[in-house]
């Protein structure tokens, strides 16, 4: 474990002087360039650009950051919803919510079985057409009422048309 640390910390050191160097070289370069050229933002080499933290640098210290967390982790105290107040009363709430859920689901289905039922019994295709026939004008009824029934159905009509 001990060989490991002061590997890490040895590229740790490595990878932070390759970045220090690198700056140093172009704050130099740009301190050089910036005594022989008048102050032209416009014309602005990329060279000048402070480079970026290497992603090897930045690697390491996430690592080395997740290592400690592991290391703090077995020292830290873990919640138990057993002795918890608030836990237990939002336990109890949901139970208590669930359970009138199941009862009032259990309650109502002998009722929605019941209407299923009367429904697939009234709207059968022989009850449809019964109801559709109920509505015609039979052969033994007067044709002059007939005629009055269709004109006032028409009328009827014209006027839901017309106020649509």
């Amino acid at each position: 474990m001990e060989t490991s640390s002061t590997q890490q910390q040895r590229d740790e050191d490595v990878v932070r002087r390759r970045y220090c160097k690198r700056s140093i070289q172009k704050m130099k370069l740009k301190k050089r360039d910036s005594g022989y050229r008048e102050n032209d933002s416009s014309q602005k080499p990329e060279s000048e650009e402070i480079p970026p933290v290497p992603q090897q640098l930045l690697n390491l210290i996430r690592m080395k950051a997740f290592r400690e967390k592991l290391k703090t982790a077995p020292e830290m105290e873990l919640h138990d919803p057993q002795h918890c107040r608030s836990c237990q009363v939002k336990q109890a709430e949901l139970a208590r919510d669930d359970f009138i859920r199941r009862k009032t689901t259990q309650l109502l289905s002998p009722l929605l079985e019941e209407k299923i039922q009367s429904h697939f019994l009234n709207r059968n295709s022989i009850c449809l057409i019964g109801e559709v026939l109920r509505d015609l004008p039979r052969p033994s009824d007067d044709p002059g009422l007939v005629w009055k029934a269709l004109k006032a159905r028409e009328v009827e009509l014209t006027q839901q048309t017309d106020s649509s």
